[in-house]
Formats: C-alpha cells, structure tokens, sequence
C-alpha cells in the first residue's frame, strides 16, 4: 500500500492528514516549540503504525524552522562577502518608513554586524562586463578571521552579479573549498536591486544550516523506525525515493535536496499548503474570485486568487527584512485563538500580538492564566467542552468564567457597573475580544483586496484554521461578502494542502530595457534559457517531460517608476499593461514607454494528487442523529437558543438555519442569526445571509 502524509507544523497544534488512495485520517497535536521534529515524527508514527504493510509512503510537510530561526534572531553565524565599498548596502537598505508619523521610528537591527561585512576588490558593470577581476587573495587572508568569529555560512553578493555571475562562481568554489556552506547572490536571487538582492541571499545563508540540522535530525529519526517497523526494503526504497518533500512559500513542494540549495523558501511555507487547497476546493465548486482566511491558534492569514491564478509578490519581508523571492501573497497578523486580551496604559481593551502559543495555551486548555480569543468563544457558549478535538481535549468553563471574573474586576470596574453586574459585564468582555479580534481581520482583507483596486464584495470568502468557521459570518457582514465557504476539515486545511500542490520552481533574469527594443526571438532566448535549467531542476525532482509545465511572464514599468507590474507573457503585452496599471492605480498613459525589468519563469512538475469524494445531493433536513442538541449562546450580547450539529453526520443537500453550531474534530463553525447553512455535493458549507 503506497500512503503519503500531509503535515503542517504551527505554533499551537501540529496537524496531520494520511491519504491512503481511498480514505483519509486525521491526527491534531500540540506544537513541540523546542524540538519541532519530535512531534513530527511521533505523529507520523501514531498514523502508520496503523498500517500492517507499506510498499511505499511520502511525506509532504510545512515547516516554520527557517521562519522561527529568524524571528527568534537565532540563525547561522554569517558572514557577507560583497563589492569593496558596498559593504553597507545592507546596513543602509531602502530609507522607507515602517511608522509614517511615529517621532521616533524604529528600525530592525542589521543581519550581519559591521566587523563581519567584507568588501572584496572586483567590479562588473551592469552589461557583464568585467573591469576588475576579482582579487581571490584578499578573500584568502579573511579565513583565519571567518574561523576566529565561528562564522558557519557565508553570503556572496556582488554587484551586478546577475549580469555575470563569474566573480561570484570564483569565490563560491573557493570558500567550498574551505568547508563553508556559501550562498551565492545569483543562485538565490538573480535580479537587480542590490539591497533586496543581498538581504535575500543573507536570510538565505542564515538558516541554510538551522534547515539542513532540522532535516537531518528528522531524517535519521524517520529511518531509524521505518528500519525496525517496517524492514529495511522499505528504508531502501525511501533512500532512494523524494519521499521528504517540503512546502515553499511560492505554493509548491520541493526535495529535500531542493530545499537544501534554498532554504529560504521555507520561509511563511506554511500557509501556502492553506491557499493551495483553497484554490483546489474553489475549482470542484465552480467559484472563481476566493478571499482565503487561515485563523489558527497563533495568527491569520489572509488571501486571494481569481480564477487559476493565486496572487504572487516578490516583495516578501519577515522581521522587518526583505527578501524577493517569489511568494504566494498572504498577509499575516497576529491574530489568533491563542492571542492574549490586555488593557493598555489608556485603558483601551487590546487583543494580541502575543500568543498563549501550546503550552500553557488559553485558560480553558487548563494551564493558561492568561485571557485569550478562544476563551472569549468558550465563554460565549460557541463552542463545546466536552466536543473538542473529537473530545482529547476537555475545557475548563468554570475556570475559564472565574479568571473573565477577576479581569473585569481588577482592569474593568467601570465597565461592570455600565453593563449592570459582573455576569453582563464577562459577556460584554467576551463580545469585545471578539469584535476586536474581527476588526483586524477584516482590515487585513481590505488590505489584501481594496489596494490591488479589487472590491470585497465581489468575492467569496473560504475560512479555515481551527477558529476560521468561528468569525465567518461576522467577517461576511462588516466587509458586505455574499457567501461564506467552510471546506471539509478546515482545522486540517493547510495539511491538506500540502497533498494537494506540485513541485514548483521559480527562476528569474533581469534586464532593464525598453519593451519595443526587444525582438521577439531575444525574448523567446531569454525563456529558452531559463526553461533548460528549469527542465534539469525538475528531473532532479523525478519529474518527467511530459508533467512538466512552464508559465511565461514578464515584470514591466513605465520609465522612471520604481515598481513592476507583473503579466503573463503574450503578443498583447503593451496593452495588457496599460489595463493593469489603470485597474490597480487608477490611471495609464498610452504616451508613456514601457520598460522590461525582470523575466520569470514558473516551472511546475505535476504529480499524482487526491480528490475529493462526492456525496449523493439528499434532503433540507438533517438526519435525527446530526442534531447534538440546543443550547444558549450569546451572539452581541443577547442569548439565542442555537441548534448544535456534528458535521459528520450531516449530507449533501442538508439545510441549517442560523442561529446555529457546526462541531467537527478539527474546528467549529458558527452560523449567525439571520444566516443560513448548505451542505454541497464536497461536504462544504456555504454560508449565506437569509433572504
């Protein structure tokens, strides 16, 4: 039997999905923030061990190492190589201001200290051509000092190097040489802007060996059992298998081996696996424009795709550092189940950026002391205690209630005596954190959707994540969404996910020049160029010819502007561009000339993915045994009696009427008065207001 494993590692839960070509199994973890590989690993064994005989298996996972590794400012030490007298290119970066009106703005400490920035004489200009060779001497008599700084990985970024990358390729064989894992400014990212080019390249060779220690550890674990439970036949065909594969950033999976050469697309890898499995489920059910909402236990994601194109930037930062990598585009923010309620110095009511995380977790979880998103939900009659994680977990209301009672009594007494009592004034607590909480989330959509010149309204919404299906409604309401969607295990969704992607790469060229100055067969070398090494990469991967696909586009500005537009390549590209321009900024000038700045090419190797299962279409009325009972929760303070359903054992075809609770093992979903519930042919719900 041939199994592959789908595994999304957060920071509250780690989430599993085991497709076994017919059925599918699902396992919810706490995070092990210290060691995440030995949750990884003893959660895969909880789900094979079920399994008598494997003749094969793969395992596809999100990882938040490399992310973690560098907001914990705990990557490699490293060093930077780079053109004599830009050494502080990375010091200096872009001059933007992250705070527009703060008096003091605060800027992010640089990647690597001064004393570890080497300047390294060799020039290239921005044709190619070399003017000064470099000077291999000078790099020679900095090794004593790399060994006396414990310096592990190096960065490489000299100027223009992504015209003529031959000075980088000199120095890189030679600090190899010496025993140093080198990234390389035109292997990582091969394009103009000096600053994101080396702020790139610097991440990258940050967590290169934080990445590689994960792999390897989790590696040798995993082949350590396979050998004493399954045989070593089956360790041997997984040696020679990709049978470790890993999500990107850009929405797809890569080898091990793949990851080890880039490490940085790892990086926010995670919610990636969510906006992929979006997409899938968006196609089975004919919906084209898809807002996606990830609400997990630490942050949410947000984003958005029209048609079969998911949005894309390269304009990625994590910590406040750059990197132009090409990336699904998700905006993160923290706001999750586990964040933490505090009263600020003026005494406004605050929700986040801190997470109670997995350990203690929120109040209700039985450790936590702290007042969190999830507790508010407990308190509110949203979700039930005895019906959490299938059960596993039991939550504590009573103490939950006691710690909401000490808070409005210690930060809150004005406001007890407002609302008429100490029990109003919990519920108005737990109201409160709630339209907090939905505040910033919907604020991140409208940045995601109002700024690209696209209008909410015109789109559907698909939530997921443990709290997703909790802030659906409400989200629809304030942003005027029409129709809410909760896919089939949506607290397992980015898992999923992860199944449900294809191995893809990423490769760009710049070159800035007038659009009517190219010849077509220029531009046709160009991609040519680009789709050999692409083809290469994929074989690498196990993928042959035949599934393999490449995606022209193009990055273009009118001259004088310093950002891109980036299209799909085509006959019609002028116009295309004119379009584009007005329908994001408002405005186009026909008068104007374009300018080429960069060429992409997505290269994707399509392998063999699950489907979704269809159920017959039967009744409006759920069956007598879907109903768990009714109980009173309170929605904008008012208590309402609402039905509570077990989603499986709902059907196609199925009707519920809000006021209404939708329990599954993986989350819970919430259908507001006045809205109403459909069950489709997939197991998703659509959710609409009642006409």
């Amino acid at each position: 039997m041939f199994v592959r494993i789908g595994v999304d590692i957060g920071g509250t839960f780690t989430d599993f999905v085991v497709y076994d070509g017919g059925s599918i199994q699902r396992l919810k973890r706490r995070s092990t923030s210290v060691r995440p590989e030995e949750g990884l690993i003893e959660g895969i064994k909880e789900l094979l061990n079920s399994f008598d005989r494997l003749s094969a298996f793969e395992i596809v996972h999100g990882t938040t190492v490399g992310t973690n590794a560098i907001l914990e400012g705990k990557g490699a030490k490293t060093a930077l190589f780079t053109t004599k007298g830009f050494e502080d290119v990375l010091e200096i970066g872009r001059q933007n201001r992250r705070s527009l009106y703060k008096l003091g703005p605060s800027k992010v400490p640089c990647l690597i200290p001064r004393h570890l920035r080497f300047g390294v004489p060799e020039r290239v200009t921005k044709e190619g051509e070399v003017i000064e060779a470099i000077d291999l001497s000078a790099v020679d008599t900095l090794i004593d000092k790399l060994k006396e700084e414990q310096v592990e990985s190096v960065a490489v970024s000299f100027l223009f190097s992504f015209a003529n990358p031959i000075h980088e390729k000199k120095i890189g064989l030679f600090l190899r040489q010496k025993g140093y894992q080198v990234s390389l400014s035109h292997e990582i990212l091969s394009e103009y802007r000096e600053y994101e080019r080396t702020s790139t390249t610097v991440l990258n060779a940050m967590i290169g060996p934080v990445i590689s220690r994960y792999l390897e550890g989790a590696l040798k674990s995993l082949y350590q059992w396979i050998a004493s439970r399954f045989g070593h036949r089956l360790l041997s065909h997984c040696r020679r298998k990709s049978f470790f594969r890993i999500m990107q950033s850009n929405g797809g999976i890569l080898s091990v081996d793949g990851i080890r050469k880039k490490p940085l697309l790892t990086i926010l890898s995670g919610p990636a696996g969510g906006v992929c499995a979006a997409a899938a489920v968006a196609r089975s059910c004919g919906l084209e424009r898809v807002v996606t909402l990830d609400m997990g236990g630490t942050s949410t994601d947000v984003s958005f795709f029209v048609g079969e194109e998911m949005d894309r930037t390269t304009e990625g930062e994590i910590g406040g550092y750059a990197f132009g990598s090409s990336i699904l585009s998700i905006k993160s923010i923290a706001a999750g189940g586990g964040s933490i309620v505090r009263v600020d110095a003026g005494g406004a009511l605050r929700v986040g950026p801190q997470s109670a995380g997995s350990d203690p977790g929120p109040i209700c979880y039985g450790k936590g002391e702290c007042l969190t998103v999830t507790d508010a939900h407990l308190i509110l009659g949203r979700l039930l205690d005895t019906f959490f994680l299938g059960g596993q977990l039991r939550l504590d209301r009573q103490r939950t209630w006691q710690l909401f009672e000490q808070f409005c009594q210690q930060k809150m007494a004005e406001y007890i005596q407002k609302e008429g009592g100490i029990e109003k004034g919990v519920i108005g607590l737990a109201q409160g954190i709630l339209d907090i909480t939905n505040l910033q989330m919907a604020k991140a959509i409208e940045l995601m959707t109002v700024s690209k010149g696209l209008d909410p309204r015109d789109f559907s919404l698909m939530v997921y994540g443990g709290a997703g299906g909790l802030h659906g409604c409400d989200l629809a309401e304030a942003l005027g969404i029409p129709l809410i969607v909760v896919p089939r295990d949506p607290g397992l969704f980015c898992s999923l996910g992860v199944l449900l992607s294809d191995v893809v790469k990423d490769y760009s060229f710049s070159c800035i020049r007038s659009l009517e100055a190219f010849e077509e067969e220029e531009i046709e070398s160009f991609f040519r160029k680009l789709e050999r090494e692409a083809k290469k990469d994929l074989e690498e991967e196990g993928i042959p010819s035949s599934r393999q696909l490449f995606s022209r586009y193009i990055d273009l500005r009118y001259k004088g502007q310093s950002f891109e537009i980036s299209l799909p390549y085509s006959t019609r590209l002028e116009r295309e561009f004119h379009q584009k321009h007005e329908e994001r900024f408002g405005y186009c000038d026909w008068s104007r000339t374009i300018e080429t700045v960069t060429f992409r090419l997505k290269a994707v190797g399509v392998i063999d993915k699950m489907t979704f299962p269809r159920y017959p279409i039967l009744g409006e009325t759920p069956r007598p045994e879907a109903l768990i009972g009714t109980m009173p929760v309170y929605f904008q303070k008012k208590q309402w009696p609402t039905s509570f359903y077990l989603r499986e054992k709902l059907e196609g075809g199925n009707r519920i009427v809000g006021p209404a609770i939708i329990v599954e093992y993986s989350a819970t979903s919430v259908v507001n008065p006045g809205f109403e519930a459909t069950v489709d042919c997939y197991g998703n719900l659509f959710i609409s207001k009642r006409t």
